[in-house]
């Protein structure tokens, strides 16, 4: 049967070490989310979300953490090899080399992105409708059969709730989601829903409304 783990939010930096039976480092992400939710002032209206964050970024076994080390190396070194452009079918090609079994997925949807939205007009027609087109990796464990393990792989996931407008405070949330995200999708939706939490606070204290493309269930649609 395909495992799927228990959310914990005691997790720390030392469990990442001792999760990965490879002894490597961790993720540069997952220390940049532990130093952002040390320094989060308690009384902050985004704190509690960060720490929130922290729990259900943290792999919940050995396979993922060994995974997430491995989509990290490779996205850093297609990027550099890319010039910053990561191409996600070079990351699925060099995962499966690897011996992980991966497949890529593409949502496509219509909607309206924050950098074509006129929120100062209030005529609808100023906003430019396009494609909103979303391409991930599923790993369904290892080719050889030795693990079986659905984890969905996003090499891009902190972009994805990179608004046109942001206060200091979303900001800050933002840089608790590390750039890659790897682990089962019931994590995911509690992820997603956490941060779309907060984005709906900072378009109330913009005082515009909600788009239809960053509701909860519009951004899970993406996955």
């Amino acid at each position: 049967a395909r495992s799927i783990g228990k959310d914990s939010s005691t997790r720390s930096t030392m469990f990442d070490m001792e999760l990965s039976h490879r002894g490597f480092q961790v993720s540069p992400d997952l220390q940049h989310v532990d130093a952002v939710a040390a320094s989060a002032t308690a009384g902050a209206g985004h704190a509690p979300a960060i720490h929130r964050l922290r729990s259900l970024v943290r792999p919940l076994s050995s396979f993922e953490m060994d995974l997430l080390q491995d989509v990290h190396a490779l996205s850093k070194s297609l990027r550099d090899t890319n010039d910053g452009t990561l191409l996600i079918d070079e990351l699925a090609s060099d995962l499966t080399a690897m011996g992980y079994e991966c497949a890529i997925q593409c949502v496509e949807s219509h909607g309206l992105s924050d950098t074509h939205a006129n929120y100062g007009s209030a005529n609808p027609d100023s906003k430019c409708l396009e494609l909103l087109r979303h391409e991930f990796i599923l790993c369904a464990g290892m080719c050889d059969g030795s693990v079986e393990h659905s984890c969905v792989v996003d090499p891009c996931f902190r972009d994805q709730f990179s608004l046109g407008q942001q206060n200091t405070g979303y900001e800050t949330l933002l840089e608790a989601v590390p750039e890659e995200f790897v682990g089962s999708p019931i994590r995911l939706q509690a992820l997603v829903t956490v941060i779309c939490a907060e984005m709906v606070k900072v378009y109330r204290e913009l005082g515009v409304s909600l788009p239809p493309w960053r509701r909860p269930r519009s951004v899970l649609g993406k996955w």
